[in-house]
C-alpha cells in the first residue's frame, strides 16, 4: 500500500515543485512568487518537514478545452501539501500584489485549484486503487497586498472558531500582508 506522501511525490514533477529551503527549527520554508511580478513575493515559513508545493497556476491550463464562461480555466497560484503526523493539510494559495483584486476572479481561481485537488483524488483512486485525500484538511487563502523586503513577523497562534476555518473557496481568508513572510500555522491551523 501506497502512503499519502509516495503517492504526492510520484504524482507531481520536478518541473512542478518549489524547492523548500531548511530552517533553523528542522522545519521548511518556501518562497512563493508569481514570475509576472518580481516585484513581490512571500514567504511561508514553519512547513513540516513532508511538505511539497506546487505551483499550478504555471503548469496547469484547460484554456484549449474548456471555454471559461464561469471561469473554470482559471486556478490558484499555488497548492501545499503538508503531512504533520496524523495532521494532512492541502492549502490552495492565489497570490496577488493588490488587496482590491476583484472577490469574483479570487473564488474563480481558488475554485480552479479545488478542481485539481478533486482531479488527484481522482487520480489516486483510479490509477493507484487507493484514497489518498481523505484524511485531509483543505484550506483556501488568498494573499494580497505584498510589500517586498520586509523582516519576517512572528505572529501570535491565531484561535478561530469552526466558523471562521477557510476550508472552501467561498469562506477562504484574504490575507492583506503589510509584511511578507507568513507562518505554516496561520493559516494551516
Amino acid at each position: 500500500m501506497t502512503s499519502e506522501w509516495e503517492f504526492f511525490n510520484e504524482l507531481f514533477t520536478e518541473e512542478a515543485r518549489l524547492p523548500l529551503n531548511d530552517e533553523y527549527d528542522s522545519t521548511k520554508s518556501v518562497m512563493l512568487s508569481e514570475p509576472q511580478q518580481s516585484k513581490w513575493h512571500a514567504m511561508l515559513y514553519g512547513l513540516p518537514k513532508t511538505s511539497l508545493v506546487v505551483r499550478l497556476d504555471d503548469n496547469y491550463t484547460l484554456r484549449k478545452i474548456f471555454k471559461s464562461t464561469k471561469g473554470e480555466c482559471r486556478r490558484g497560484d499555488f497548492i501545499v501539501v503538508a503531512i504533520s503526523g496524523k495532521k494532512k493539510t492541502i492549502i490552495c494559495v492565489e497570490m496577488t500584489s493588490s488587496p482590491n483584486k476583484e472577490k469574483q476572479m479570487r473564488l474563480e481561481q481558488l475554485k480552479g485549484s479545488q478542481c485539481f485537488i478533486r482531479l488527484c483524488d481522482e487520480v489516486g483512486r483510479v490509477f493507484w486503487g487507493q484514497d489518498f485525500l481523505e484524511d485531509f484538511q483543505y484550506r483556501f487563502v488568498s494573499i494580497s497586498g505584498i510589500k517586498r523586503n520586509r523582516r519576517k513577523t512572528q505572529y501570535p497562534p491565531v484561535k478561530v472558531d469552526e466558523r471562521e476555518i477557510p476550508n472552501s473557496p467561498e469562506k477562504h481568508w484574504n490575507i492583506k500582508n503589510g509584511n511578507d513572510s507568513i507562518r505554516f500555522e496561520r493559516i494551516a491551523m
